[in-house]
């Protein structure tokens, strides 16, 4: 494309803006589904520029052909195109030289011209869209049926090789190093931390380990050979089917540590602290009624600063029993020396780490 921009410009007496801001390129951005013109898309700068007026009436825009300005539904991608035009920017196509002059220079057959071309676009890429996902779904059908590998699309920690799937053994290793930290209590951040002091290469393009991919690779099934085949629909992933087993080569030859991973990960997320609050019910779910048993809910009667709250039997509020309320200071008085009463080391029973090893394992299943 820049070849064929340079050579336009020389050929036609204009001088190509080199400047990084009149310079636009989205890469990997649709043009079919319009993410080329977000907030963060080189072609909403472009507009944006023409709009200030930073692009002057009368300079040239030079693409690959129309379909890299939109490859939508017509009725949205024409009047931005004839918006452009109006602003007195000129549009060239370099795949067929093709001026659509802006400005008073606009010529309707250009119109005619470029409304048949984004029809053409959109179409081929409907086309295109429709015929990928139905190849995919195939492939899909074929991992179901005859274990077929997807191709080279898969866990970064595997290489496809004469046509299957094999573990890499440095990252193997790495994987075994990752679950291992975690099994010990350490969480997300401070195993992308070690593994970032000690320089160990990532799986991805990312020159560093970050926290949302390691929470995502410590829970992933694929480790244990799961593929689990996907669907898009309205632009979300939605699970299609159930998973295949025995997919990927396993990571684990025991899913044990995988599994004592995941009761490590399920207790960090019961038990991590949260905001504290001025009003905290010390009593609640454990507070009952000693009348009848029912559970004892927290009744604020009046307000500030006559008014009182107490712990009321639910059942009393409904006429089933006959204890009367009590006041929560009272009651929270209490608590202290309840809890001295209690013998706390009855509660707690010792076991060996191998024990508390398959325990945190069955957990996790």
């Amino acid at each position: 494309q820049t070849e064929l921009a340079v050579k336009y410009a020389n050929d036609h007496g204009l001088e190509l803006a080199k400047a990084k801001e009149y310079t636009f390129f989205d890469s990997g951005k649709s043009a079919a589904k319009g993410k080329h013109l977000d907030a963060e898309g080189q072609l909403r700068r472009f507009y944006d520029l023409v709009e200030s007026g930073d692009i002057a009436p009368g300079s040239y825009l030079l693409v690959e052909s129309l379909d890299r300005l939109s490859r939508e539904k017509v009725q949205k991608a024409l009047p931005r195109f004839i918006d452009l035009l109006n602003k007195g920017v000129h549009v060239v196509t370099l795949n067929d030289g093709k001026l659509y002059r802006g400005g008073e220079d606009v010529e309707p057959s250009d119109i005619l011209i470029s409304l048949v071309m984004m029809m053409r676009a959109h179409e081929e890429s409907a086309t295109k869209g429709e015929r990928v996902s139905a190849r995919w779904k195939q492939k899909q059908v074929e991992a179901r049926s005859t274990r077929k590998p997807l191709g080279k699309v898969g866990p970064g920690w595997l290489e496809l090789v004469d046509g299957e799937y094999r573990l890499i053994p440095e990252r193997q290793a790495v994987i075994h190093r990752v679950f291992t930290m975690a099994a010990a209590g350490a969480g997300a951040a401070s195993i992308c931390a070690t593994l970032n002091a000690d320089k160990v290469p990532t799986f991805g393009k990312s020159a560093v380990w970050s926290t949302a991919y390691m929470r995502k690779l410590l829970s992933y099934r694929a480790l244990l050979g799961e593929y689990q085949p996907y669907d898009r629909r309205g632009g979300k992933e939605f699970a299609s089917g159930e998973p295949i087993p025995d997919y990927y080569p396993k990571v684990f030859e025991n899913d044990d540590l995988f599994y004592q991973v995941q009761g490590q990960v399920a207790l960090r997320s019961v038990t991590k602290p949260t905001k504290q609050s001025s009003g905290i019910n010390i009593w609640q779910g454990v507070a009952k009624c000693y009348e009848c048993g029912s559970t004892m809910q927290l009744v604020s009667k009046g307000k500030p600063p006559k008014g009182y709250t107490y712990l009321t039997c639910y059942a009393s509020r409904a006429g089933g029993c006959s204890a009367k309320p009590i006041r929560i200071e009272q009651a929270d008085l209490a608590m202290p020396q309840l809890l001295a009463m209690i013998d706390a080391l009855a509660l707690v029973q010792d076991s060996k780490q191998a024990q508390l090893r398959t325990l945190t394992a069955t957990e996790g299943r």
